[in-house]
């Protein structure tokens, strides 16, 4: 139960980050490539307030309501209770990492009631884990990128989109992350559909997976040009050749089929978006948007987002 509102020391804190949508590099990004991400309008929000209950009472939710709750031991972090005992040991796991990197973090008898928001649904894979990651940053005044090196996988693209509100070019250059502001063209902003694929798939799993896989220096350069021209392209039919020549280049990498083949009616193209196989996909049609609308919806898709309704305003 939240503590009663005397035993507060101070105002509620609240901390913010957005999700994020990786529209090209995938994969490759791990090997040095250069990365086109989209932080997203959509993200989650934390509310910490301070009492002197000794534990951490920790509350998460989305659209659909509360999904998770669980009581930590403040000095030990040990779990007192939790209603997913999955979800309790890996945020275990994160707050005694940020503990480690921030040893005045979560001072022995201090306690916290902290509730997290989700604005949209976690379902879609919009980044519930680097959104966290980045707001226990901020709450306990880490580097993020280093936390997140700490705890988890990948490359950390997530974790720059989490703070910025524009589409940016990620690389790691000697393991360092190199983060560049990306204007987008007319046919990322006017033919593209972000539509979601009702699948998931484990981020951490595919990394895993990727790795061993044999990529060529040629492959890298090659990603990395596409990333630039898949951001720049002028139009429509310009971006299909471009997604097209992109999915080829990963699928021949992952010994894949490019998602495109699943789709073979739609009048354009498509691209698996981060993780193949599951969340969000592009779709890339030069046809009037109404009509790329009723397409998508006799495909059986009905989340589906155009890119102004999803990314912040330039």
């Amino acid at each position: 139960m939240r503590p009663s509102n005397t035993s507060f020391m101070n105002s509620p804190v609240n901390y913010r980050a957005n999700g994020k949508l990786l529209l090209a590099g995938e994969y490759l990004v791990l090997e040095g490539a250069c990365a086109l991400a989209l932080p997203l309008r959509y993200g989650q929000s934390m509310q910490v307030e301070k009492s002197l209950s000794g534990t951490i009472s920790w509350r998460s939710s989305d659209p659909a309501g509360e999904w998770f709750r669980a009581v930590f031991d403040t000095a030990s972090l040990e779990i007192i209770s939790a209603s997913g005992q999955e979800t309790a040991t890996v945020l275990q796991h994160w707050l005694r990492g940020t503990k480690e990197l921030q040893p005045n973090f979560l001072k022995p008898g201090n306690g916290f009631y902290v509730t997290v928001n989700a604005d949209y649904p976690l379902a879609w894979g919009w980044g519930s884990s680097s959104t966290l990651i980045a707001m226990l940053a901020q709450w306990s005044g880490s580097d993020p990128f280093e936390l997140h090196r700490r705890i988890s996988a990948g490359s950390g693209f997530d974790i720059a989109c989490a703070e910025r509100n524009q589409l940016l070019f990620y690389q790691l250059m000697e393991g360092e992350p190199v983060i560049l502001p990306a204007q987008p063209g007319n046919a990322l902003t006017e033919n593209t559909w972000f539509c979601f694929l009702e699948k998931s798939q484990d981020s951490c799993r595919e990394v895993s997976a990727f790795q061993g896989k044999e990529v060529s220096s040629i492959d890298i350069s090659e990603i990395s040009d596409l990333s630039v021209r898949i951001c720049r392209a002028s139009s429509g039919d310009e971006l299909i050749r471009l997604v097209k020549q992109h999915e080829a280049i990963i699928a021949g990498i992952l010994k894949r089929h490019p998602i495109g083949l699943s789709f073979p009616s739609f009048p354009g193209a498509v691209k698996s978006l981060g993780a193949w196989g599951g969340d969000f996909a592009m779709f890339v049609s030069t046809a009037n948007p109404d009509d790329v609308h009723q397409h998508l919806q006799k495909l059986g898709f009905s989340t589906f987002f155009r890119y102004p309704n999803i990314a912040w305003p330039s």
